[in-house]
């Protein structure tokens, strides 16, 4: 189980592509293998209210947050962030220059966790048929 949570100010949009971004963010946590494709989960929300900095038109902020199932070890969670952080500098172009980037890595409690994933069965039969 693996998720990727981008919550970015909502004046992004008009500086950067962001399905580009979301798309970017998941193929470089993909590209890692500390996650699995049948369990990455990846979704992007503006927020229409915020303050960064000295409150610039321009400045906008990106915060991803990367959960994960327990098992993988500290220098898988460096890959991963640092993977992720990379995509997304990358994927902003000049609207990094004016932007607050952050990624966090959290581990999910297994424990309080309920999941029922039909994906993998449906991407093993896409699989099985290419």
């Amino acid at each position: 189980m693996a998720h990727l949570t981008i919550e970015y100010s909502a004046n992004l949009g008009d500086q950067a592509d962001l399905p580009a971004l979301v798309g970017a963010l998941h193929a470089a946590a993909l590209d890692t293998g500390v996650v699995s494709i049948d369990a990455l989960r990846t979704r992007a929300d503006a927020c229409k209210h915020y303050a960064v900095g000295d409150r610039e038109p321009k400045n906008t902020f990106v915060a991803v947050v990367v959960r994960i199932g327990p098992g993988r070890s500290a220098a898988e969670k460096h890959k991963l962030l640092d993977a992720v952080l990379d995509a997304l500098e990358g994927s902003l172009g000049p609207a990094a220059a004016n932007s607050m980037l952050s990624v966090e890595c959290q581990e999910i409690d297994g424990e309080f966790r309920l999941n029922r994933n039909n994906l993998r069965h449906a991407i093993e039969e896409r699989t099985a048929r290419s």
